[in-house]
């Protein structure tokens, strides 16, 4: 079981998805938890992608230049 975050993942969504330009944000999880729950989980949530740390900036950068 994961410890308890101070903010949600659906908190964190929820804030940016807020945003005047959020239709154009690719969202991406990044966080130190790889589990297939923890994937699932932020996908659940809402977002684009879930990368785990420490993550490969070519990888970072295909995921954040891939058209929405």
């Amino acid at each position: 079981m994961s410890p308890p975050l101070q903010v949600s993942i659906k908190q964190t969504y929820n804030h940016f998805r807020l945003l005047p330009n959020a239709k154009t944000m690719t969202l991406v999880a990044l966080t130190g938890y790889g589990q297939e729950t923890d994937k699932q989980r932020a996908f659940s949530a809402g977002f684009d992608e879930h990368l785990t740390k420490p993550v490969k900036i070519e990888r970072l950068q295909a995921v954040l230049n891939r058209p929405r």
